[in-house]
């Protein structure tokens, strides 16, 4: 391994080792950093600190929960990007707000996803098949037929003479 990775490790050690870290990154996430940004802003390698926060689940929650404040963020800033649209700049502002909610929906899914309504409309019954597992388990609680296992005796026929 390298000088510079070995710095680098020793900088993230460094750095989950600090009480307020995870605060840290609560809050600057919830402003909108990327947990990217911000680990080149400490320089330190991001998988080792995306696997630290996953490694624990209330850790974990913490950032998801960052992530989830961000997005509602993003979709209060839809509002505002729509209506200072130039006319002739259209598209720009509907692909940053297609791209806001995208993101919302990732990260705030319970409120942010489309919502799927499932309606039944017919009748469903379970009658013959209910009826067909009533005749199977009684089939199997008669008593069985008996069967003759008498041993028959064969005679060979006599040769005439």
């Amino acid at each position: 391994m390298g000088a510079v990775m070995q710095d680098r490790i020793a900088r993230y050690v460094a750095l989950i080792e600090r009480s307020d870290t995870l605060d840290i990154i609560g809050q600057r996430v919830a402003e909108g950093e990327s947990l990217i940004e911000l680990c080149k802003s400490w320089d330190v390698p991001h998988g080792r600190v995306l696997t630290w926060l996953m490694a624990d689940l209330a850790r974990y929650q913490v950032y998801l929960r960052a992530l989830e404040v961000h997005a509602h963020t993003l979709v209060g800033e839809t509002v505002g990007l729509a209506d200072a649209a130039d006319p002739t700049a259209v598209g720009k502002a509907s692909l940053q707000v297609n791209t806001r909610f995208r993101v919302a929906k990732h990260h705030a899914p319970a409120l942010y996803a489309e919502k799927v309504e499932v309606k039944h409309s017919g009748t469903v019954t379970f009658t013959h098949a209910l009826q067909a597992i009533a005749q199977r388990k009684l089939a199997a609680k008669r008593e069985p037929e008996a069967i003759d296992v008498t041993p028959q005796v064969v005679r060979p026929e006599r040769e005439v003479l």
